[in-house]
């Protein structure tokens, strides 16, 4: 798995960090120093968060990770 990288989204700049857990990939999202969230792909293939976070911003976050990992 690669290392962080920054993404550009909705005017935000964030930072992406892949977390290799036992039965899936997820991704700490962090702005600034704040951690927002953490994303993954649910069982129909859907990005989803941990929080309680917009699921345009959700996907649109998604979809970046999906041009640079995936």
């Amino acid at each position: 798995m690669s290392g962080s990288i920054v993404i550009h989204v909705q005017g935000k700049e964030l930072q992406i960090f892949p977390q290799d857990e036992t039965d899936q990939v997820t991704y700490l999202i962090q702005e600034g120093n704040n951690v927002i969230t953490v994303i993954g792909l649910n069982e129909d293939a859907e990005w989803e968060a941990t929080t309680d976070i917009a699921p345009a911003f959700v996907k649109a976050v998604g979809n970046k990770i999906e041009q640079v990992y995936m």
